[in-house]
């Protein structure tokens, strides 16, 4: 991969020329719209194939003036405490990309019936944010309880046995902020059920689930590029429906783009919907708060 001041961008094709330039190391001497050719401390470095992160293939041509890599231009350098610290992570979540391999093979996202499809994203987006004051029967339980109670209301909802949901911690957050380039920043929350199953043995299994998810934390973002299995599927790494799990305190902290509904969660109890307001009104975050109870039986 190649760290840009606009992202990452996969090089696919490269060899090391014959000689080398006295450019710095980094410096992109050369960039014809078929290749690019970078300096570094030994020889230069003849790029000629690049795809995004998902495995999308791009033009030399298309990465000079989208990740800012045109004849002249130097890319940024790791410095010594971000290396590290990147070095670190990828030694702790490396033996965890089977696992998210197989949940991204499987994923599928649950269908909102009170979506508005009709949307398209354009360039901005608007969210609310509305505070939800949680039912008595729900007033003392723990985050991880009420994640339950919303994707079981979510299975209700859907008619949906299996699905993911996006999920964040603060943990996940903190480990890949500096990171997030390589990393990603939600994960997908496996969430099956079956029928006739109470809300205790539904409980214990998501907690199972939770415990898988954070146990592995995150994956790298250009996981589906590498596997050719996973690079057909467009909608890999979108979750329209996200649960996150935060400090507490007075915003929320969360990136809801991507997000059709976002729930947010903090210790002492606190819940924040964040939805987007193009697809979603008013009235139907309430209709889904009336009904969230009713699954918590």
């Amino acid at each position: 991969k190649v760290y840009t001041p606009t992202g990452l961008v996969r090089v696919t094709a490269a060899s090391a020329t014959s000689t080398a330039s006295t450019a710095d190391p980094g410096s992109v001497v050369a960039a014809d719209g078929q290749s690019v050719t970078v300096a570094t401390a030994s020889t230069d470095l003849h790029i000629t194939g690049f795809a995004t992160l998902d495995g999308e293939a791009l033009s030399a041509e298309e990465v000079s003036q989208r990740f800012q890599m045109a004849a002249g231009t130097r890319l940024p350098l790791l410095d010594g405490d971000l290396g590290a610290a990147l070095e670190a992570f990828v030694s702790g979540v490396s033996s965890a990309e089977p696992f998210w391999a197989r949940q991204l093979a499987t994923s599928h996202a649950p269908d909102l019936p009170y979506v508005n499809r009709s949307t398209t994203d354009g360039a901005t987006k608007q969210y609310r944010v509305h505070g939800w004051a949680l039912p008595a029967e729900l007033a003392s339980a723990d985050p991880d309880t009420l994640v339950a109670a919303f994707t079981a209301f979510l299975a209700r909802l859907t008619g949906d046995d299996r699905f993911d949901v996006g999920y964040s911690d603060e943990a996940l957050r903190q480990g890949v902020s500096d990171l997030a380039p390589w990393f990603a920043g939600d994960v997908p929350l496996r969430v099956a059920t079956t029928d006739g199953e109470s809300f205790s043995s539904f409980c214990d299994s998501q907690a199972k689930a939770l415990q898988q998810v954070r146990k592995r934390f995150s994956y790298p973002r250009d996981l589906v590029g590498r596997h050719p299995s996973l690079r057909t599927r467009a909608d890999l790494g979108w979750y329209p429906v996200a649960v996150v799990l935060g400090p507490d305190g007075s915003a929320p902290p969360v990136d809801p783009v991507g997000h059709d509904l976002t729930l947010v969660l903090t210790p002492s109890g606190g819940a924040t919907w964040i939805y987007h307001a193009e697809r979603l009104a008013p009235h139907h975050v309430a209709a889904i708060e009336r009904q969230i109870g009713r699954a918590h039986v």
